[in-house]
């Protein structure tokens, strides 16, 4: 269902409650803004119908034991991209993959429990078949992540 009505004061609250904490309960928000559960659960019903929202589970990667990080560039010959692009998404610690223009063939965003890890992964994509050279850029450290599309 597309969004026919404007959002209000509490449907904005309800957004911006759930971005800073998407584990609030609908009794806390209830409270918090001096209305009932039942109208919470409705507002949220509702601002999923109308696709202004969308709950969904989001990957802590630190509690799931991934401690590194890193862009990769794939830079390919001989084969097509596609063909190379599904190869890669059968590899585990991949996040992102992404066909780009022009050299390198791909971006790609990749985590692994430790730095051996992304060693590992890095060797496994240059085994595959088409990729001539594979370049890692770690991340030092993630100061924003942010999983969600647009503001509001």
């Amino acid at each position: 269902m597309k969004n026919e009505r404007p959002l209000d004061e509490l449907d904005r609250d309800i957004l911006g409650a759930l971005r800073a904490s998407p584990q609030e309960t609908n009794k806390a928000l209830a409270d918090r803004f001096g209305v009932s559960e039942v109208t919470i659960a409705s507002r949220i019903r509702a601002l999923e119908s109308e696709r202004v929202m969308k709950v969904m589970a989001q990957r802590d990667f630190r509690a799931a034991g991934y401690h590194a990080f890193a862009n990769v560039d794939v830079y390919t010959a001989g084969r097509p991209v596609e063909a190379i692009a599904k190869e890669l998404a059968k590899l585990d610690g991949l996040t992102l993959i992404s066909i780009l223009m022009g050299d390198p063939s791909f971006a790609l965003m990749a985590m692994a429990p430790d730095l051996a890890g992304l060693q590992a992964l890095a060797e496994d994509i240059g085994r595959i078949k088409g990729v001539r050279s594979v370049e890692l850029t770690l991340f030092a450290e993630i100061l924003k992540y942010r999983s969600d599309f647009v503001n509001l």
